[in-house]
Order: structure tokens, then sequence, then C-alpha cells
């Protein structure tokens, strides 16, 4: 299969060559020896689609056209602020691309559109070490993703006469491909009728084999790039670096006012500028708040310990793998033992939510909603005591409470809904009042819900449009369970893993 997509290219290619005389842009070398290649303006000789690339991807082979792995590949850019930013990558080696299931896949590197945000006319410059070798590549954000492969040529004088083809660039969304040929013969001219003829049947051939591939299966292209992208991309390009923090010793009382002032869900506990935990609202909510003696516990007393840490230069899907095994909602980032940043479930969805988009792949296969949900839902009364409600929770361990007129599995009456940091909320503005206050005085009315058929990805982008960190799942009217951020991460995550094993399955059943 691969030597019939290769055909097929490469006649599309030829056909492109000769038929297109329009101006483009292509990659050459700027010296004898190819240790610098640029990227010019050329006319006649190569076509392009008329976009500049915004996301890029490429491959590094040596001067004997061998993968080079490992290689450390580095983007520069400006922004709209005039801020110099960097991205850096490496070229997949052979067995990081056999776990794609494809081991051509060595030598490749990958910068996605949500990486790269260069300015409107700037220049994105590509470098690699140690050879040294570059390319500046014209921005536009907006456009088309366009392939850059980034080689380092083995000197002129070594190669046989003939076309010299330094460079293959792919619009996606155009479906056009062109390169930049250094040197055609004039026989093909004289040709033309039977190289259109030939490029237009292999065309029209590979336009319906993609389509009959992709009604059936995953989109490999969409998959395969945004995987790649997933195992490569480094949390130092996606963490926040400013990471709020309670000192060891601080008081519950205290660290409950800043969280509530600065709307937080958790905080790093630091110990003489030292990361040792993390405290949550789950950890206030039944050692502080139902103890009712937050001024005499510290959070060194109620912090989750030891912390769970990782490194900024850890994969995005190593960070996902980590919280969905460890059970937590944030990846603290260290550096010996000074905190560098942090990337949470929420920092985590909204880079998936970026690489799977529509223009990169169907939603082939996704689980849908109803299958990924919390079945176990907790249910209260609008009349019950808030401080019930509390105990309720801390037992069940869940951060929310629904709320019904009646406390009845066959009530179907959703009025809203109570999360810890309504409760929270509550007992620091009024706690000689706490113990009769009702369900019905804090809740919150109405209630967003979703559909139980939604799929994974559709459900991702919803939550994150809104803000909101969970849904009651909708099933015939009723409230069938409950979708956190946490389980969209991990369906996220058991999803990307088993689609390897299909592609690298796929990989082995197309072999001749």
């Amino acid at each position: 299969m691969n030597r019939i997509r290769n055909f097929i290219v490469s006649a599309i290619v030829l056909f492109t060559l000769i038929a297109a005389g329009t101006s483009a842009q292509r990659l050459t070398c700027q010296n004898d020896d190819c240790s610098e290649i640029v990227l010019e303006n050329c006319t006649g000789e190569c076509s392009a689609s008329g976009n500049p690339p915004t996301g890029l991807y490429g491959r590094i082979v040596d001067q004997r056209g061998h993968p080079v792995s490992g290689e450390m590949v580095t983007a520069k850019w400006t922004d709209s602020l005039g801020i110099i930013r960097a991205a850096r990558t490496k070229t997949l080696s052979r067995e990081e691309a056999m776990r794609f299931g494809n081991p051509m896949l060595e030598g490749y590197y990958l910068f996605t559109q949500s990486q790269i945000r260069a300015a409107p006319n700037s220049t994105i410059r590509l470098m690699t070490q140690p050879r040294l070798s570059s390319a500046d590549v014209p921005s536009s954000p907006g456009g088309s993703v366009e392939v850059v492969p980034l080689t380092v040529m083995r000197p002129e004088s070594e190669l046989s006469s003939g076309t010299i083809i330094n460079t293959i660039l792919i619009d996606i969304r155009q479906g056009t491909f062109f390169d930049n040929a250094r040197k055609i013969s004039w026989h093909f001219a004289r040709n033309l009728h039977f190289y259109f003829a030939a490029a237009l049947a292999a065309f029209l051939s590979f336009r319906l084999y993609r389509r009959r591939k992709d009604r059936a299966n995953l989109s490999n292209y969409g998959l395969l790039k945004s995987t790649v992208a997933l195992d490569t991309t480094r949390l130092y390009l996606i963490k926040s670096r400013y990471v709020k923090t309670a000192d060891a010793d601080a008081r519950a009382l205290q660290v409950m006012k800043q969280m509530l002032e600065e709307n937080l869900n958790s905080l790093v506990v630091m110990d003489k500028k030292k990361p040792v935990g993390m405290i949550t609202e789950s950890d206030l909510l039944p050692n502080a708040i139902l103890k009712n003696n937050p001024e005499k516990s510290s959070a060194r007393d109620i912090m989750s310990a030891p912390l769970v840490a990782g490194s900024d230069e850890w994969t995005v899907l190593k960070a996902m793998q980590t919280l969905q095994k460890k059970k937590v909602r944030k990846l603290p980032l260290a550096e010996g033992e000074k905190l560098a940043g942090i990337v949470t479930v929420t920092d985590l969805l909204k880079f998936i939510n970026e690489l799977f988009s529509k223009e990169q792949m169907e939603p082939v296969g996704q689980p849908y909603v109803g299958n990924i949900m919390d079945r176990d839902i907790l249910r209260v009364s609008r009349d019950e005591p808030v401080v019930e409600i509390a105990r309720k929770m801390a037992r069940a361990k869940k951060g929310y409470a629904l709320v019904y007129q009646q406390f009845s599995e066959s009530d179907s009456k959703l009025m809203g809904i109570i999360t810890i940091k309504d409760i929270m909320g509550e007992f620091y503005k009024s706690r000689e009042g706490f113990s009769k206050i009702k369900a019905v005085n804090i809740m919150n009315s109405p209630v967003e819900t979703i559909d139980q058929s939604t799929s994974l990805f559709v459900a991702n982008k919803i939550m994150l449009d809104k803000n909101y960190r969970r849904l009651p799942v909708i099933y015939k009217n009723k409230v069938a369970g409950i979708l956190t951020q946490y389980r969209v991460l991990e369906a996220v995550t058991n999803y990307i893993e088993d689609s390897i094993k299909l592609v690298g399955q796929k990989a082995e059943d197309e072999k001749p």
C-alpha cells in the first residue's frame, strides 16, 4: 500500500511541476554543501496553494538519505506583541515510530498550529542541532497547514544529473501537492498530455481510496498527527508558570479565604520554599469545615502528601497518563526542589481540543458521554441542611450534590446543584448560622445538562467553552449520571492509547 501511495503522490507532483507556472515558495541550498537551507520564491518550475504554513512538520535525513533520530529542532518566531518566542521538539527515533505502527515516521518532527502563533507577515525560523541546518518560513495565521520537510542534503557535485527534489510540501486543507525540482528535462513537456491523463487518473483514484477509507475507519493522518503531538510536545509549552501557593504553617481559615478570593480549587503547599503537598477543597471539607476548627488546623495538617509532581520536559501524553494513574487534577512541575510551573486537567483538555479539531479528523470510534459518565449520583432534597449535605459529600468523596424537590430516586425534577466551593463560601461567610442553612438557599439554578449521546470530544469542547468542571447527563429526560473533566481526560487517554494500537495493527495488516 505504501508503494501505491508513493506512486500516486509522485504522479501528482510531476503533473503539478509541469502544468503549473505560478509563483510559490521553495527550500533551496544557500551554499555548495547545503549546510544552510532557506525558503525563497520561485516561478515556473514549482507551484503552490498560496497559503504559507502555520503548523509545520518534516523529516531530517543525513547526506545519504537515512533518517536522523533525536535531532533537536527549534522554531523561533515573533508574536503579535513583538515578543520573540520559541518552541522545541525532537525527531522521532525508530522505537517511537514503531509505537505508532509505522517505522517510516523515523526522523520526523512536528510543530502544531497550537504551538506556533506567529504575527502576520512575520517569519518563522527553523533550526536543527547539531547539524545547524535552518529554514525561514513565512507565517500566515489562519492559513492552511503545510508540511515543510527540512533535510540535510549531500553536495550538489555528488548528485546525478536530472531532477533533484529537495522538498515536498502538502497543503492539507486543499489537497495540493507540490515541490521545488531544481532541474527538469525538456522531454517531459513533449509528453504533457500523457502526464496529464496519468496524473488525473492517479488523483481520482487517490481521492476515491481516501473517501472509502475515512468512512469506515479512523482518519490515519489526523489521528497520527495528533497522537505524535501528544507524545512529542513538552509540558513547558503549555504549563502555567505562575503557581498559587500557601505556606505550610498557614491556618486553614487563611487558606480558605485565599481560595475564595482568587477563585481557586487548590493550592501547592510550600515549606521553606520547597513544595511538600497539595491542599484542595476536598481536603478542607472534612478536615476544617466539618470539624469547625479552621483556626486551629494548618495547611500542613490537612494537605495531601507526598506531592505528585512532574517535569516540564515530560510530554503531554505522559502527563495525561500520570494524572489518570494518580487520580489527581493538577501536576506541579519541579526543577530540583523548586517549582517551575503547573499543568492542570483543564490545560491538557484545552490542548487536546485544539489538536482534535474537525479540520484534522472525524469523530470516528469515539466513546459517548453515556459510556464514560459517573453513574453514582449524590442526590439531596431542597430542604436538607447544608451541614448534612457536606457530610454526605465527604463520605461519598464527591465534589457536588444534585438538589431535587424531594430526596427520592423517582423524583426527576432537578432543581439545582451544590459544590464544595458553595459550601465553603457559606461557612466562611457565616459560621454561626451555617448549621441553619438549607440546600435551597445556596444551590445553583438552573442547571446546564448534556445528552448521553454526545461524543467525547464534542463534550470536552462544550465544557471548555462554558467553563464547567462537571455536567449532569440526561437520558430519557432524567439525570442518568455526571460527566466530570477528570472523566473526560481519563476517556481521552484511553482512546489515544487504544488508537495507537489500532493504527499499528492496521499498518501491519496493510503490509504486502
